[in-house]
């Protein structure tokens, strides 16, 4: 293997460990809107009091905060 075919193969190496990277974070993004789809569903078929209904908005905001801080680090990788 000569010198060129070694520099693509390290090119080729980092590109695809950057995009299982990338594969990674979005896999956690949807793992988080999932499970707020599941508590905005939840909302939705059931009767909850108020203190429920509080419990899930802090359950919903954390998890926004979540997928808001996953997707800061799924942009910072591609301009990377």
């Amino acid at each position: 293997m000569n010198k060129c075919d070694e520099e693509q193969l390290t090119f080729l190496y980092e590109q695809w460990r950057w995009l299982q990277e990338q594969d990674l974070l979005l896999a956690k993004i949807e793992g988080k809107l999932r499970a707020m789809r599941v508590l905005a569903q939840h909302r939705l078929d059931n009767l909850l009091n108020d203190w429920q209904i509080h419990d899930l908005q802090c359950e919903l905001q954390q998890l926004q905060h979540e997928v808001d801080r996953l997707e800061q680090e799924l942009h910072q990788g591609m301009s990377s």
